[in-house]
């Protein structure tokens, strides 16, 4: 069961490493999601994505380093019940309940209650797991590997923009 437990922590900080980077790299774009959504003042647009921001990536350190505590697990379910909260009022206001929460990858961005439902649900599971302890060395190890899968997948999505480019250039 550790290592079951091990395996969703890694799957935790891989979702979240992405969701950050999207974000990162699109920043202006998640500011105007974020406004989208009729809920804040332009005021704390900026606040509330820089927040976010620190929230996602502190849970990607804090499952790639397996870190035993069940408060991490209740921060991951209040920001993914937040997010869907917040989905839940756009849709009902615009009519729209797409999500440029993953950036370019559409499949992840289409059925955003879905995917939400499945990672809280996900999340409830590893509640009721044993606690991993990882050591330092598999911690570094862990942090690394989803490091490198990240950057590979990032360098793969600006390829394809790239091509997409020189396509619409001709």
């Amino acid at each position: 069961m550790h290592v079951v437990a091990h395996y969703l922590d890694i799957f935790i900080a891989s979702v979240f490493l992405f969701s950050f980077l999207s974000k990162v790299n699109q920043i202006t774009v998640f500011k105007s999601e974020i406004f989208s959504y009729k809920v804040l003042p332009v005021y704390l647009v900026a606040l509330a994505a820089y927040s976010v921001l620190i929230l996602e990536f502190a849970i990607f350190i804090a499952s790639s380093i397996s870190y035993p505590s069940l408060i991490k697990e209740f921060i991951v379910i209040a920001l993914l019940v937040f997010f869907t909260t917040f989905l839940w009022i756009k849709k009902r206001r615009t009519g729209s309940s797409t999500c440029g929460c993953f950036g370019k990858a559409k499949v992840l961005n289409n059925n955003p209650f879905l995917r939400n439902f499945i990672l809280i649900s996900v999340v409830v599971l590893k509640c009721f797991l044993p606690f991993y302890h990882a050591t330092v060395l598999e911690s570094i190890y862990t942090v690394l590997g989803i490091a490198i899968i990240m950057l590979l997948i990032n360098i793969s999505l600006f390829f394809g923009d790239k091509k997409e480019w020189a396509h619409w250039k001709q």
